[in-house]
């Protein structure tokens, strides 16, 4: 069955050419009243002419994750990729996006993330489609608040981007309405994204001191490095930071080696966080030039790319913990939604922008259209669940524990290993942990 609308699908059975082979990824959720031992179950694959057993132990811990995660994101999606994807016309009607785009948050928030920006626009209009706040409210409250139908009960968004017009009015609006609904400590204006690249400084400046005098506790957030922002003299402007993982410990000037003790004098700052975001850096942007040096089997940057190791996947949110940031930033989730099935190269890399899959029911069968999560959502939640145990370690006493089971496992931003086994490994020490300073406390 598929994990958004619960149909049956047509994923079994089906064939193993000669000389291949096929992976099956299967969830198991604890159910919450599930008491803590050691559980044993049997799967049974067959084919014609063989029938094999594999056991399964299951080991139930007496420590419930919450259902949202400690660790903020805001992953991007564009709707109209979404609207071609499903319906094969990037200008689908409002009603089609709230129909699709509910599925997408409940999805991504079983997954432990926030689909930030995830809201009806239309490709000529870049804002949000918002008749009113009650309307919005209706809508995507539920989401907001966790109140929306989940397989993780109370799961809510960790993060609200502001997609209206950049005016003074509009911006105090949204400020004053997301205080009375409980939204504004989780809302932000992306005032800029990579400059000079992306948004030119002087519109990054712009936009932010436009925010900063009409809507002075909307945080504002950017794409850039604390050295950039502080030579552009706006560092009074910003109140969340998103480095580059390239940029935060890096292999080259100007920012070879740890850069993460130049941003102390920022986050001493009230209402100040550090993200992180990976990119097409971590790979190589260019098509036909050679990946960065330090991409050697191993080690490497984290990336979320298809044809990288799977443990590249889950290493983010080890490093956002390692750097002491608060939230991750990624840039696009349905960028290729609509050649998901069949390619999704996009800045010389296999999956870059692209996290979902189309399920239409002319590929998946059922009846109901629905998003499919990639792998990589499975262990982007993986990762999301290993932040979550080693924040539960420092804050239940032993800190500098978790600091050097993640700095064992990442000792650089650039040398995420590719072996899965040591992730599972340095889960069950934090694990272990947690559960032996919690006893202390009994």
């Amino acid at each position: 069955m598929d994990e958004v609308v619960g149909e049956q699908r047509s994923a079994f059975p089906f064939d193993v050419p000669a000389q291949e082979a096929r992976a099956v990824w299967v969830d198991v959720r604890v159910p919450e009243n599930a008491r803590p031992g050691h559980y044993l179950g049997l799967v049974e694959v067959t084919g014609h002419g063989f029938r094999e057993s594999l056991k399964v132990r299951v080991t139930v811990v007496d420590a419930t994750l919450a259902s949202t995660s400690p660790l903020r994101t805001a992953f991007l999606l564009w709707p109209p990729h979404v609207c071609r994807a499903f319906t094969g016309n990037p200008s689908c009607p409002v009603d089609t996006q709230v129909h699709l785009l509910k599925q997408f948050h409940r999805l991504a928030l079983s997954h432990r993330f926030t689909l930030a920006s995830a809201f009806p626009r239309l490709p000529e209009q870049p804002t949000w489609d918002l008749p009113d706040y009650d309307t919005f409210d209706a809508r995507w409250g539920p989401f907001l608040d966790g109140s929306a139908p989940n397989p993780l009960p109370g799961a809510r968004m960790t993060s609200l981007q502001y997609l209206g017009p950049a005016t003074a009015p509009d911006l105090a609006d949204f400020q004053d309405e997301a205080r009375a609904r409980g939204w504004l400590r989780r809302s932000f204006d992306y005032v800029g994204d990579e400059p000079p690249y992306g948004t030119t400084w002087e519109a990054v400046a712009e936009r932010a001191r436009l925010a900063r005098s009409a809507a002075p506790d909307l945080r504002t957030f950017l794409t850039a490095t604390v050295t950039e922002t502080e030579s552009h003299g706006l560092l009074e402007d910003i109140d969340i930071l998103s480095v580059l993982v390239n940029f935060i410990d890096g292999t080259q000037p100007p920012y070879e080696g740890n850069q993460r003790p130049k941003y102390d004098a920022f986050l001493a700052r009230p209402n100040r966080e550090l993200w992180l975001y990976q990119s097409c850096m971590s790979h190589g942007c260019v098509e036909g030039e050679p990946p960065p040096p330090e991409n050697q089997p191993g080690q490497g940057w984290p990336s979320y790319m298809v044809d990288r190791s799977a443990a590249k996947a889950r290493g983010m949110q080890w490093l956002t913990f390692r750097m002491g940031a608060t939230g991750e930033l990624y840039y696009q989730t349905v960028g290729l939604l609509s050649t998901a099935w069949t390619t999704q190269f996009r800045f010389n890399g296999n999956g870059d922008g692209t996290l979902f899959y189309p399920g239409l029911t002319s590929i998946i069968g059922g009846t109901t259209d629905v998003p499919l999560p990639s792998i990589r959502l499975k262990l982007i939640r993986q990762g999301l669940q290993d932040s979550e145990w080693l924040k539960r370690v420092s804050d239940a006493g032993d800190p500098a524990f978790a600091r050097r089971v993640a700095e064992q496992l990442i000792p650089h931003a650039w040398a995420i290993p590719d072996d899965g086994a040591l992730f599972e490994r340095a889960r069950l020490k934090l694990i272990r942990r947690y559960l032996e300073l919690r006893a202390r406390e009994r």
